[in-house]
This record gives structure tokens, C-alpha cells and sequence, in this order.
């Protein structure tokens, strides 16, 4: 199991397919992956229901927040796909959450992250889910809560199980076993567009999990882009053709033994960038 580097906000769970623009890190301020398993209190958002009758049910919001010395939280930032009727609401939860300081050399310090929050009412985002259920299985310093979030109250059951895995004394094979537990308990329920989106989802991450990882395995990164082609084959047919397309470019790309791997992992996210959009 790995360890998720800073550079990689909690946003990992959608593996650069969520990514957007950042602005650059004061050196004084420390990134943290899993922000959410630093809460104290984390309050949820108090979305109005009218949100629903406008298509934002399922929806996923990514709050990047800072937080002070005292573990208050000093600014909150919805990202730019951010529904405008859950904004507000997102950035004032976030504002009223509380962290444990995080200290370096005796000294607490400013840190940020990024908090997730979902708007799920029935529509669950299946492609979501899936990218964030794989990403809790290669990394074991991401918690379950942000991944159970996704779920609707149809998959009560499924979310306890997740929550179940953020106890202090789950081992890493009890994690890995909550997590295939999970993968097959959500197949049996789904068919036909949301079992292909959950499945995909699935195959693309454990590609673009590299990207998040110092060194890339080679060997494993190929073999992971071609266990893709299967699901262009078997993609529904409201597919987009840009989803399409770019499981075609995956499918096709062969790593150049001439190419570093920062230049890598530029090229397969520059491919990934917006696929959950499509």
C-alpha cells in the first residue's frame, strides 16, 4: 500500500480527471492530502432542497480550504464546476469546520487541503464513486468517509460498511476486504449505463493512480491501459465521443522508453483531464 505524497490534495480521488487551475503554495503552508480525517468537526452543508429540481442532485463539490494555527478554517474556496445553488453553502460548512493544528518543529502552522462534499438526494455519480472507491485501495492514508459521501441513502448498508474502515484499529487486509466487500455489493445492484461508468471508472484509476505516485511502474501502467479497450466495446450508447475517444488514446498509447516519467504522467492527465465531464 502507498502513501499519497502531498502534492496531491485530496482531489486525488478523481485522479486528475477533476483536475483545475491551482494557485501557487506559499512556502510556509503545508498541502495535506486527506483533510477531511482531520476534523474535529466537520459540519455538512445545508444545501437547499430546490437544488434538486435543477439537475444538481449527484452532485460532487471540491471546497479547498486554509486553515491557522489554531485550526480554524481562514478561507474556503468552492472550485470553478462548483453548482452555483450549493456554492454558499459548501464554502460556509467549510468556514465553520474545525481542525487539529498541525505542527511542524513545535510550531503550529497554516495548512490547506480539500474538502469533499456531495449533494446526493437519489442520483448517485457513478464514475465518482468508482474512481474514489480504487483510489482507498492503493493508498492507505485516505479515509472512508469522503468515498461514502457519494452514496445515496439507497446504499445505506454499503455506506456503513465503508465507515466501518476508518475505525484506528482496521488493518490493512480488513481494509482491502471492506473495499472488495463493497466493489461487490455495489455491482449486484447496478446495470446496463451505471454499472459501465462504475466499472470504468474502476480501470481508469488504477491508470491514472501512477500519475500520483513518485516513481512509475512501467509495466504496470501499459498493462493497466490495455485493460481498458474492453469498455469501448461495451460503453453504453449515450456515450459521449469525447469518453470515448480518449479510452481510444489510452487504449493506443504506447509508452516511449525515451520519456520521463514527469513527462508521463503530464501526458496520460492531458488525456484523462476532463473525462468524468463527458
Amino acid at each position: 500500500m502507498l502513501k499519497l505524497f502531498p502534492q496531491s490534495l485530496l482531489a486525488l480521488f478523481y485522479f486528475a480527471v477533476f483536475a483545475s487551475a491551482q494557485t501557487p503554495i506559499p512556502s510556509s503552508r503545508i498541502p495535506v492530502p486527506d483533510i477531511n480525517g482531520r476534523a474535529i468537526t466537520l459540519v455538512k452543508p445545508a444545501f437547499p432542497e430546490s437544488a434538486v429540481t435543477v439537475g444538481a442532485d449527484g452532485s460532487t463539490l471540491f471546497v479547498k480550504v486554509v486553515v491557522n494555527g489554531n485550526g480554524d478554517v481562514i478561507s474556503a474556496t468552492c472550485a470553478v464546476s462548483c453548482h452555483p445553488l450549493l456554492k454558499d453553502a459548501a464554502e460556509y460548512a467549510a468556514l465553520t469546520s474545525k481542525f487539529r493544528p498541525l505542527m511542524r518543529d513545535g510550531v503550529a502552522i497554516e495548512y490547506e487541503g480539500t474538502l469533499l462534499y456531495n449533494y446526493v438526494i437519489k442520483r448517485v455519480d457513478w464514475f465518482a464513486f468508482g474512481s474514489a472507491l480504487e483510489s482507498v485501495r492503493w493508498f492507505d492514508n485516505i479515509s472512508f468517509g469522503p468515498v461514502a459521501q457519494i452514496l445515496s441513502a439507497d446504499f445505506e448498508e454499503e455506506k456503513k460498511l465503508l465507515l466501518s474502515g476508518d475505525k484506528p484499529d482496521t488493518t490493512f487486509d480488513a481494509r482491502q476486504q471492506i473495499i472488495t466487500d463493497t466493489r461487490t455489493a455495489i455491482r449486484a445492484k447496478l446495470e446496463k449505463e451505471p454499472l459501465w461508468l462504475f466499472d470504468v471508472a474502476l480501470a481508469l484509476r488504477r491508470v491514472t493512480f501512477w500519475t500520483n505516485v513518485r516513481l512509475v511502474d512501467r509495466e504496470q501502467m501499459q498493462l493497466s491501459l490495455s485493460e481498458l479497450k474492453p469498455y469501448i466495446a461495451s460503453a453504453p450508447e449515450n456515450t459521449s465521443p469525447q469518453m470515448l475517444e480518449a479510452l481510444d488514446k489510452l487504449t493506443k498509447f504506447k509508452i516511449p522508453d525515451d520519456i520521463s516519467d514527469r513527462d508521463l504522467k503530464r501526458a496520460i492527465m492531458e488525456i484523462t483531464r476532463n473525462m468524468h465531464q463527458w
